[in-house]
C-alpha cells in the first residue's frame, strides 16, 4: 500500500513540473495529480526501454521519469485536441 501511495506523490510531484513547465503555473491541482500518476507509468516504460542509456536511481529519478512522462502525456493529449 505504502509503495502505492509513493507512487502517486512522484507522480504529483511529476505532474505539477510538467505543469509548470507548460502554463507557468505555480498552482497544484487536481489535472496535474492525473497527468503526473499517468505520466509517472508512461515515463516508467520509457525509462525502463532506454534503462542502459539513462539509468537515474532514487527520488530524483523516479520524479524525472513522472515529469518526462507528464511531458508526453501532455504532448499527446494536446494534440488530440488539436486534431479533433
Amino acid at each position: 500500500m505504502s509503495g502505492f501511495i509513493w507512487w502517486i506523490l512522484v507522480g504529483a510531484a511529476g505532474g505539477w513540473l510538467a505543469g509548470y513547465v507548460k502554463n507557468k503555473d505555480s498552482k497544484l491541482d487536481f489535472g496535474d495529480v492525473v497527468v503526473g500518476v499517468v505520466g509517472a507509468l508512461v515515463g516508467g516504460v520509457v525509462f525502463t526501454l532506454v534503462s542502459p542509456i539513462l539509468s537515474i536511481g532514487g527520488l530524483l529519478g523516479e520524479v524525472l521519469s513522472a515529469f518526462v512522462g507528464s511531458m508526453i502525456v501532455l504532448w499527446v493529449f494536446e494534440r488530440y485536441l488539436r486534431a479533433r
